[in-house]
């Protein structure tokens, strides 16, 4: 076994590590920030979508502007109902069979991270993606949600427990994402005939339904264990555990899923410096929006909800959403005027995807770490 082997593999077990603590300290976050729902997944999106740029974008894929689709993305969730699931577990508010709580728990698992787990996949396949192709999935999958939902859901929940009187909201909810998720795939697999994307997908979703299982019968079988029934406890000075829990699954799994995979997937073509959009105003215009929204409104949104909090006073949520916005705006503003439309740079910033998001990555992450510890959240 070669040293360099030993080292990529070194890195990736880091990188397990790091994307699992990640993605419960960013779950964490907006959960107790009541900043839930689909922008503050958007937060969660944008911290994943940066560790696996920083770990592995070393190919022409790994665009800028695909780490503003990623995230874009996970906000199609729409809320949280992984750790809603694990909620009612902890909080005992349905007596079901075990092979009817691991069909819930199976079920949750798809419905997670459904299209970011896809994004995931297509960055590394083969085939040659455009944000259309995300935009028309992502719309199938919510147009399917509202219709299934409304429609077939109940009906799907009420074939398997009998009734749905005593079956969880989001257990409802979560089987209509899971029938939208995968009519969403099938018109995913004909417009791109991608299946390499599909599998990576299905594969992440499946081991956080694994974990899920696995949590559900700690909560379940043996809630008087230590560690377990910290978690059970459903908050404590605005900690949530179950949202923590939840998101270190997801961190956990897909990172897990990339590291075994084989290293082919890993090495594909050098990074080509190529702007997505020809017309260089349009191109500017588009990556400028959407770092100001990344990095400035909806971060810094989401850190003035815990200052509101923490200060009793609502109007802070503007002054740190603004002032924050405003920085961040500035500089990229900045930045980007000079590489884009001055220098002729076909990137936004000076540097690799890559070198980017190792930079940005950290900051990112302890900047929501600082807020939790500073507003008294952690």
């Amino acid at each position: 076994m070669s040293n360099q082997y030993i080292t990529k593999r070194s890195k990736r077990f880091i990188f397990i590590i790091i994307s699992a603590l990640a993605g419960g300290i960013m779950w964490q976050f907006f959960t107790v920030s009541g900043f839930g729902f689909c922008r503050g997944l958007v937060c969660t999106g944008t911290a994943l979508s940066l560790l696996v740029y920083a770990f592995f974008a070393n190919g022409e894929k790994f665009k800028y502007e695909f780490i503003f689709a990623g995230s874009a993305l996970m906000a199609v969730n729409i809320t949280d109902r992984t750790g809603d699931i694990i909620h009612s577990l902890a909080t005992a508010d349905f007596e079901s069979a075990v092979w009817k709580l691991v069909v819930i728990l199976l079920v949750a698992g798809f419905t997670a991270i459904p299209l970011y787990s896809l994004f995931i996949g297509t960055l590394f396949s083969s085939k040659n993606h455009r944000i259309f192709h995300y935009a028309v999935t992502a719309a199938v999958y919510v147009i399917v949600n509202m219709i299934s939902e409304k429609y077939v859901s109940a009906l799907a929940v009420k074939s398997v427990f009998g009734d749905t009187a005593s079956v969880p909201l989001p257990v409802v909810e979560g089987m209509s994402l899971f029938i939208a998720l995968a009519v969403s795939l099938v018109v995913f697999s004909a417009i791109t005939r991608d299946g390499v994307a599909i599998l990576i997908s299905l594969a992440i979703n499946f081991l956080i339904s694994c974990c899920l299982v696995l949590t559900g019968i700690l909560l379940r079988c043996f809630p008087s264990f230590p560690a377990v029934s910290y978690f059970i406890t459903t908050e404590q000075d605005g900690f949530m555990p179950h949202g923590l829990v939840a998101g270190a699954i997801i961190g956990f799994s897909v990172s897990v899923i990339l590291f075994l995979m084989p290293d082919k997937f890993f090495e594909g073509n050098k990074f080509k410096s190529k702007p997505y959009f020809k017309n260089r105003n349009f191109l500017f215009i588009c990556d400028f929006a959407g770092a100001v929204i990344l990095f400035g409104v909806l971060a810094f949104r989401s850190i003035g909800f815990i200052a509101a909090e923490h200060f009793k006073s609502d109007i802070i949520i503007h002054a740190v959403t603004v002032i924050g916005s405003l920085i961040i705006a500035v500089i990229f503003f900045a930045v980007m005027r000079k590489n884009l439309l001055r220098r002729k740079l076909p990137v936004p910033f000076a540097m690799k995807p890559r070198e980017f998001a190792q930079r940005t990555a950290p900051l990112y992450i302890l900047t929501f770490i600082a807020a939790l510890l500073v507003f008294g959240r952690m």
